[in-house]
Parts: structure tokens; C-alpha cells; sequence
């Protein structure tokens, strides 16, 4: 039977439900705060399957001030699938000083125009795509499905480098461009998921599709 995500504060997960001899197993993925994000959405998970499901719980735990990211992130959730694909093509393994972020995004199933933030532990963000107020930016419309190739990277992504920590990768893709005013390179998180915030309200308002997708990353010296 279908079990939607737990709807609890500072998670977002996906739920895969499929049946084998001995039951249901159940894989979850996504992201959750650690400790009591994570046990309260665990706890409301179990207990909406029961005892018989092979939970497989692969959700990325996360340390630092990226709540407002997970639950906005939560509140785009498709209203079926998984909408678009977002990854790293180096697995969910630490990254070390000088690796290169490679993140892997398949394009939904409909033209999808794009950005990429990276979320710090300082409370900053780095905008990948669009990169800052680069003037050669076009937002292009990236096919339905289509393994989007990103524009601004350097040998196939972006290096690793200090501080290191747990940090957090956001990807929106919206059926027309989100109406955000060219922003600068880094800037103070909280001002940019203002901005971000009213231009998703603007974008459904006006029958727009919008969904996110995060990945948590870990860098270490």
C-alpha cells in the first residue's frame, strides 16, 4: 500500500515500497537533521507501515543551519516520482580538499529551467547555475529527461576546499525561469531563500511547476 513521507519538521525524504517473499521492503532516501528530525520522521515512518515492512533507511543526516532549506524543499515534494534526479557522481562519500563536486541532474518530465545553490556550514551560499552575475547566463530550458550539462564548470565541477564540514547542495528546476534578480557569487543564505521563497509563491501562482531535490556532502581536509 502507498505510505506518504512523514511530514515532519526539517526532513524530506523519498519512499520506494517494494514487495518480496517475506513482506514489503521500504527504502527511504533523502535528508534529515540529525537526532530528532531524524528519529521523529523514523518513528512516524514505523509506525505508519507496522511491524511486517523491512524498513532500509538510507536518509543523509545532516549537522547545521539548513532546516529552511530541507523544509521548503519538503513543501515542492511532486505528486508523483521523484520529479527530477539529483546526485553526485562520486557517491556519498566525503569529498577531500581539491576533489572536484560533479553533481549528476536529470531534467524532469517537461522543459525545466534551472539553479544550483551550495549551502555552507557559515550560513553562506555559493551560487553554481546561475554563477553570481555572470553576464553570459541565458537560463536555458533543459529537455524533458535530459542529463543536464552545466554550464561554468571547470573540469567537470567544482573543487573542494575550506571550511570543510556538512554542507548542502539545492537544485530547483521550474517549468518557466523563477524571477530572481541576478544575484551576487556568495551571499547570506537567509537573504537569498527570501528572495527564492516569494519567487516560488509568484511561480505557482501563476501555474508554474516548480520542484527542488538536495543532496547532503561532506568535505573533509
Amino acid at each position: 500500500r502507498p505510505v506518504p513521507p512523514p511530514l515532519t519538521a526539517c526532513t524530506a525524504v523519498d519512499i520506494a515500497i517494494t514487495d518480496s517473499g517475506s513482506g514489503q521492503r521500504v527504502t527511504v532516501t533523502g535528508a534529515a537533521g540529525a537526532t530528532g528530525p531524524e528519529a521523529a520522521a523514523r518513528h512516524a515512518l514505523e509506525a505508519a507501515l507496522g511491524s511486517k515492512a523491512q524498513l532500509d533507511w538510507q536518509v543523509s543526516r545532516f549537522d547545521g543551519p539548513y532546516c529552511p532549506v530541507v523544509d521548503l524543499v519538503r513543501t515542492l515534494r511532486p505528486r508523483s516520482g521523484p520529479g527530477f534526479t539529483f546526485s553526485l557522481k562520486s557517491g556519498t562519500r566525503a569529498l577531500h580538499d581539491h576533489e572536484i563536486i560533479m553533481p549528476a541532474i536529470v531534467a524532469p518530465a517537461f522543459a525545466a529551467h534551472l539553479r544550483l545553490t551550495y549551502f555552507q556550514q557559515d550560513g553562506t551560499v555559493f551560487h553554481m547555475v546561475p554563477a553570481g552575475t555572470d553576464p553570459r547566463w541565458t537560463d536555458p530550458a533543459y529537455p524533458a529527461g535530459m542529463l543536464v550539462t552545466l554550464p561554468g564548470q571547470e573540469g567537470g565541477g567544482w573543487p573542494v576546499g575550506p571550511p570543510f564540514g556538512t554542507d548542502l547542495m539545492l537544485a530547483v528546476m521550474s517549468s518557466a525561469p523563477l524571477k530572481i534578480p541576478p544575484r551576487p557569487q556568495t551571499e547570506r543564505s537567509e537573504t537569498y531563500l527570501a528572495l527564492l521563497n516569494r519567487a516560488i509563491e509568484a511561480a505557482r501562482r501563476d501555474g508554474l511547476t516548480v520542484l527542488a531535490r538536495i543532496v547532503v556532502l561532506r568535505t573533509e581536509e
